[in-house]
């Protein structure tokens, strides 16, 4: 993947993916990790090479398949992406809008959904635990309160896999906890792969069960997550393995150990 004429973004990267994975993807600022993530729901296209989902390439698709990949292949950000005028409930809807037909998908521009896609959302807003805020602007929401409807959004798309680029970067320790309590629990009840980008090299042990490490554009190592040692981290950040990583850490450790 290139940027221009500039050097490439990402080079000779293979990987695989499967149901059963917590994938962290890790790496010095610049790695390369975003671009990762938004070429799997093709966000980005590749310069070169294949993007490919349950053996389908994707890499060429556009118009109507684009948006049903990027309905199949959720998208978590950093900043929520919210709609601040919308309640929460309506926010959550917005995640169903490529799933409804004429007339509804022209009524839902106007705020008008039907009512079984009301009772989806809610439902979704309760798989986050955050129903009792349905009604509220998300405006008035906290920032962990709002990451929780950002993944609420995502669920109501019925994603087969779910990506998050730095999804607690901007929060508190305790709601950073909550919000990969909610990953994982979901990803144990619904059974769908989930890819994070993480700059905490402590917590991307502790969320997944397999680590991705990226620098420079290209893979370092890919390894189980039991498998994280000094010497691979020495590889992936030269000589101060934990610059990019320790904010936050032990506050953020202690507070995982509270809801796990």
């Amino acid at each position: 993947m290139r940027y221009g004429a500039g050097p490439a973004a990402l080079s000779g990267l293979n990987l695989s993916i499967h149901a059963q994975e917590r994938i962290a993807v890790i790496g010095p600022s610049g790695a390369g990790k975003s671009t990762l993530l938004r070429l799997m729901n093709r966000l980005m296209r590749p310069t070169i090479g294949q993007v490919l989902l349950d053996g389908r390439d994707i890499t060429h698709v556009h118009g109507r398949a684009l948006c049903d990949v990027r309905h199949q292949v959720g998208m978590i950000f950093q900043q929520f992406n919210l709609v601040g005028r919308l309640t929460v409930l309506q926010n959550v809807m917005v995640g169903r809008l490529a799933s409804l037909r004429l007339p509804w998908s022209v009524l839902a521009l106007g705020r008008v959904f039907p009512g079984a896609e009301a009772d989806r959302a809610m439902a979704c807003l309760e798989e986050v635990r955050i129903a009792d805020l349905a009604h509220r602007r998300a405006d008035r929401l906290s920032g962990g309160q709002a990451q929780r409807v950002a993944i609420a959004r995502v669920l109501a798309q019925e994603p087969r896999a779910i990506l998050a680029d730095e999804p607690i970067a901007s929060l508190d320790p305790s709601s950073a906890s909550i919000v990969l309590e909610t990953l994982e629990r979901i990803h144990h009840d619904r059974g769908v792969p989930i890819v994070i980008n993480l700059h905490h090299v402590d917590i991307a042990q502790r969320f997944a069960t397999r680590v991705v490490a990226l620098r420079a554009g290209r893979l370092c190592w890919d390894a189980p997550a039991d498998r994280v040692d000094p010497d691979r981290l020495a590889a992936l950040y030269g000589d101060a393995p934990d610059r990019h990583a320790r904010n936050d850490v032990d506050r953020l450790g202690r507070a995982l150990e509270t809801v796990t």
